[in-house]
Parts: structure tokens; C-alpha cells; sequence
């Protein structure tokens, strides 16, 4: 298995989920016009609403996912 650096997992998280919000974002700038459900918005929903929905999901991964979980320092454990 490759050796990666430490945090990686992090990163890779917050990176894939950000891309995947931008994009959903872009998708329904363009194109929520003319969708069933996003029509009756308003133009400032198509860029909020993308955001406000993915922000927490990558929050709540970052906090559980277990990559990340074992690799961040525990507090108020001591080591000897």
C-alpha cells in the first residue's frame, strides 16, 4: 500500500465534495430554468441552495469518516 501524507484524507474529502457542489451549482445556473421543481426559484436559489445542502454533508463527513477520525490527535490523552 502506498504511504500517503498526513491529512490526506481530509483534503481529498473537502476537495471531491467541493468540486461535486461547484458543479451541481453550475449544472442548475444554467439549466434550472427549464427544470420542473427549481423553475418556481428565484435566480439567487440556483447558486445558494447547491451550497447550503453540500456544506453540511462535507462537514458531517469530515467529522465521521474514519480516515480522518484516526488520524487527528485525541484530546486530553495523554501518551507516556
Amino acid at each position: 500500500m502506498r504511504r500517503r501524507w498526513p491529512g490526506w484524507a481530509r483534503l481529498h474529502i473537502a476537495g471531491m465534495g467541493g468540486s461535486y457542489v461547484l458543479l451541481l451549482t453550475a449544472f442548475y445556473v444554467d439549466n434550472g430554468r427549464n427544470l420542473p421543481l427549481w423553475r418556481a426559484l428565484p435566480q439567487i436559489g440556483f447558486w445558494l441552495l447547491p451550497s447550503a445542502v453540500g456544506a453540511p454533508i462535507i462537514a458531517w463527513a469530515l467529522l465521521r469518516h474514519p480516515l480522518v477520525r484516526s488520524r487527528s490527535p485525541k484530546i486530553g490523552v495523554k501518551h507516556s
